[in-house]
């Protein structure tokens, strides 16, 4: 991990474990993969550089050489930042020297604030999550996912996937399909076809900003619900999730570690895309979080379980229920991530950014253990991402 960083508004987090090399402060230690032994020494930057060069030219083995090139690439991009003045990152406010707080290494501490009356469900919370899983089937593991009109075509590739691919291998299992906006007839068809627990989000009982469907303020509501009615598992999926024939394994997985969350590779530190008044509401500081990337929150495994259930899943329904904690004044305006200039609470992702927050504020710095295998690409271990899949003729 870098202890030395001075500047955290990459994409890539330093939180996560670092396999093949660690670089602290002026001194590396480096681990690599040398025709299958692993040599560990303790190196300074000069001697590196020699090493580098002896490895280069004593070795027959392209792989050996094409490593050692990309070594000592990552050895040049290091020394070049380390070496920049700090003044060059003046037009960034995210510096760790600012920063007041960190998160607590209580584990003890970090669970009682998450079970702090302010992240607990009051009664009318309750009552309204009941109501909306009065209609979801009891059963081991529940399969969740919300579809509105414009996404009837993707919803209908992505059941067939489900047909396939789960329905044959995963047992005494349920499917729930939460209606956002679907048309009449778009309605009766999926009743008929997808073999699923269709239900309808009770839009008159809800806080009003719900109704913007891309703030996925219903998604925690929803998987809470499920929750009730779950024995074992609920899995949450977005329509662009499309399973492999590794499903039962993934639930195994699921059901060993309580949580499998889609890791945060490639994505922004968590301050970036997570307004101020969240971290505010969690009486958290923005900065501690700065080392920690934002998860994706299309497909989750929760294990019932009163651990899972109270430290993740009633403070996330809790805060969406909550229009300062998921949706701190915030606009449409906030959606948007893709921006040429990076810097902290440029955007919001609502139920991604609490999430994150929750399970990185539980969890610290061994989150990552809860990562699913393969979240690192989008044809991963157990599931293939697919945005642009269509199926309009599936229900019919």
């Amino acid at each position: 991990m870098f202890q030395d960083t001075r500047y955290f508004c990459s994409r890539r987090t330093t939180s996560q474990p670092l396999h093949h090399f660690a670089l602290r402060y002026r001194s590396i230690r480096l681990t690599l993969s040398l025709d299958g032994q692993f040599e560990s020494q303790q190196l300074t930057h000069w001697n590196l550089k020699s090493y580098f060069i002896m490895s280069f030219l004593q070795s027959r083995s392209r792989l050996v050489k094409l490593c050692v090139v990309s070594g000592a690439v990552t050895l040049v991009t290091f020394m070049v930042y380390y070496y920049t003045p700090v003044h060059k990152f003046k037009s960034y406010s995210c510096r760790p020297e600012n920063c007041s707080k960190y998160i607590s290494q209580s584990p003890e501490k970090r669970i009682r604030d998450l079970l702090s009356p302010k992240l607990t469900l009051n009664d009318q919370d309750r009552q309204l999550i009941s109501y909306l899983s009065y209609l979801i089937p009891e059963n081991d593991v529940i399969f969740a996912t919300a579809t509105s009109s414009n996404h009837y075509d993707e919803t209908q590739s992505m059941v067939h996937s489900l047909h396939t691919v789960v329905y044959p291998r995963v047992q005494n299992m349920s499917f729930v399909l939460l209606d956002l906006g679907l048309t009449q007839e778009q309605r009766q068809k999926t009743e008929k076809s997808c073999r699923c627990q269709v239900i309808s989000l009770p839009f008159d009982k809800v806080p009003s900003y719900f109704k913007e469907l891309g703030f996925c303020t219903w998604k925690p509501v929803l998987i809470m619900a499920c929750m009730m009615k779950a024995r074992k598992s609920v899995v949450y999926q977005d329509a662009s999730i499309y399973w492999k024939d590794t499903i039962v394994d993934f639930l195994d997985r699921g059901d060993k570690l309580g949580l499998q969350i889609w890791g945060g590779v490639g994505m922004h530190n968590i301050p970036v895309t997570t307004l101020k008044g969240t971290f505010d509401f969690f009486g958290e500081e923005p900065c501690a979080y700065l080392n920690y990337t934002s998860l994706q929150a299309g497909i989750n495994v929760f294990k019932q379980t009163p651990f899972v259930v109270r430290t993740i899943l009633e403070p996330w329904a809790k805060c969406a229920l909550e229009p300062d904690c998921i949706c701190p004044g915030c606009t449409r305006n906030h959606i948007n991530c893709f921006k040429p200039k990076q810097e902290i609470h440029m955007c919001h992702r609502f139920d991604q950014s609490v999430l994150s927050i929750i399970t990185t504020k539980l969890f610290s710095y061994e989150r990552y253990r809860f990562h699913m295998p393969g979240s690192d690409a989008e044809n991963g271990r157990y599931v293939n991402i697919n945005r642009g899949q269509r199926n309009p003729t599936y229900f019919n």
